[in-house]
């Protein structure tokens, strides 16, 4: 049974912070996307952990593996700063912004590393739908207390982000 943690609305936001976290009490978490659509045309969706309750947020060099297969082209990463979500978002006034739904396991699970997949959709900067699966992970076993949403540039001109435990 999943129960709804939090919900939270950007508007001009640099990131987009959960840390409604209860490792004891779920065994994963899910995050429901709505229209969350970048400033800046071209920017994609990333996100970062945080075993501190959102004090800060990893980012060093090779902290996250990550890839995503998406209608509009591939890619990956063994070794970044990030994870990233998706492709690049349009921003005009027809691009709506992506929408999906997120899957974060082990968070809990100090001798594991911290795994997020789901699958979404948005508007590519032509203006073109486009479908995309994404996969990553956090490249050292944690305890994984926050999470936070953020465009690879600028910020987060709107959109609505639920996160959800599963008891």
């Amino acid at each position: 049974l999943f129960r709804s943690l939090a919900t939270k609305t950007a508007a001009a936001s640099a990131a987009v912070d959960f840390t409604e976290f209860n490792n004891a009490l779920y065994a994963e978490y899910r995050f429901d996307l709505d229209n969350v659509k970048p400033a800046t045309d071209g920017a994609g969706l990333w996100c970062r952990f945080s075993t501190d309750g959102g004090s800060s947020y990893d980012a060093g060099a090779g902290n996250y593996s990550w890839a995503y297969a998406s209608s509009v082209g591939d890619a990956a990463s063994s070794a970044d700063t990030f994870l990233a979500l998706g492709p690049g978002q349009g921003n005009a006034a027809a691009e709506r912004g992506v929408s999906g739904s997120f899957a974060l396991r082990s968070a809990s699970d100090s001798a594991q590393h911290t795994r997020i997949f789901g699958a979404g959709s948005g508007y590519s900067t032509a203006g073109i739908v486009q479908a995309f699966t994404a996969a990553g992970a956090r490249l050292a076993d944690q305890d994984t207390t926050a999470l936070r949403f953020l465009m690879s540039s600028g910020n987060i001109t709107s959109g609505t982000i639920r996160m959800y435990g599963l008891t």
